[in-house]
């Protein structure tokens, strides 16, 4: 009796190592499971990183490009208001030296050229 009981207390623990030898196998299969979707994960996520890189360059470039335009359009802009207002102050003086002959001339035109002359000052900024 007492060899029948060693025996299945032998074959339980077979059973047992069994067992333990079963999930150590469980165990690295699903280490070597979570390892790879890790380095999917890594790989995925280095892919898009580069491409939001890629995309942030050429974002980039295309404010740039934006900023360029609109800065030499401000700048082209500033030389035509500039180039106007000094045509404009040109106009001024002339009219004004219009004005004071039309005036020493007792120049019924006279009227005209102040009422053109209130017209430049009111089209200067």
């Amino acid at each position: 009796q007492f060899l029948e009981v060693a025996s299945q207390h032998r074959k339980l623990l077979e059973l047992t190592v069994y067992n333990c030898d079963l999930a150590i196998r469980c165990t690295g299969l699903v280490e070597e499971l979570v390892a790879e979707g890790c380095s999917a994960i890594k790989a995925r996520f280095d892919k898009t990183n580069t491409e939001l890189g890629d995309m942030r360059i050429q974002v980039h470039k295309d404010h740039l490009e934006y900023f360029r335009m609109l800065y030499l359009t401000l700048g082209s802009l500033t030389y035509k208001k500039e180039k106007r207002l000094e045509e404009i102050d040109r106009s001024i003086r002339t009219t004004h030296i219009q004005l004071e002959f039309c005036i020493e001339t007792f120049d019924p035109v006279a009227k005209k050229h102040s009422d053109q002359k209130k017209e430049l000052y009111a089209r200067r900024p």
